[in-house]
């Protein structure tokens, strides 16, 4: 049903584009850079980086981040395929899949997205969006929401609201308790009308990442009008001042 906007905003907040990671390199005795993978749609395998001279295997999925990975010196992640040859007994072939640069001291998140790809069945296009998840800026105890999805985007996290464009980000506090309501409206030609909304748990003494992004049409939902939340639970901790990461 359509919803009165004033229902569903009802304080100034703060919103800022989706933070990408373009620090400088990091100072001597810093953690090493790193960075976590997390898929905004189905699950991504197959994939490999190369760091000092070795390929190193990726993947990611939608429901948990993966483990921390090294990023190169040079902060450029090339991410490819690994295929048989074509011919006979020929090397294996390296299918470029897309890259990113990641510098500075982070960590980082890399978010992968996959769609269907034209020229052949069953292809996909892999694209990454790396967001800057340094500790300063999305802190312990935070919801951190981002919104994929290609429509603008009305979003309340518990007592707290906002109009969220398509590709920003907007950083909530932890509520008291283990679960907060999010619900999330879309702006159509009858006015705003919600299109997801449940309860979202939360750890203390962690920070939450919730990726709004647009879901796929179903029997039900032909147009695709749908909208679905991942909610990340990043139970990392930042690293004691003055101490570097082994």
């Amino acid at each position: 049903m359509a919803l009165s906007f004033r229902h569903l905003i009802c304080a100034a907040v703060w919103v800022v584009p989706i933070s990408h990671a373009t620090a400088q390199a990091a100072p001597p005795g810093s953690p090493p850079a790193v960075f976590r993978t997390l898929s905004v749609d189905r699950p991504v395998s197959g994939l490999f980086y190369d760091h000092q001279d070795r390929p190193i295997a990726l993947s990611a999925n939608g429901s948990t981040l993966s483990g921390a990975h090294r990023i190169p010196a040079n902060g450029l992640v090339a991410l490819y395929r690994r295929l048989p040859s074509e011919q006979p007994g020929g090397p294996e072939r390296r299918v470029p899949v897309t890259e990113v640069r990641l510098t500075g001291e982070g960590p980082h998140f890399l978010l992968l997205s996959s769609t269907p790809d034209p020229t052949g069945p069953g292809n996909v296009r892999i694209s990454a969006l790396p967001v800057n998840a340094s500790w300063e800026i999305h802190p312990i105890e935070t919801i951190r929401v981002l919104n994929f999805s290609k429509r603008m985007a009305a979003v309340r996290v518990g007592e707290s609201a906002t109009e969220l464009p398509s590709g920003t980000e907007k950083f909530f506090p932890y509520p008291e308790g283990t679960k907060v309501w999010v619900k999330a409206a879309v702006k159509e030609p009858d006015g705003w009308v919600i299109r997801i909304g449940a309860p979202q748990a939360i750890i203390p003494g962690t920070r939450s990442l919730i990726v709004l992004g647009d879901a796929p049409p179903t029997e039900e939902d032909p147009e695709g009008r749908r909208l679905k939340i991942r909610n990340v639970i990043d139970t990392t901790r930042p690293p004691a001042p003055g101490l570097a990461q082994k």
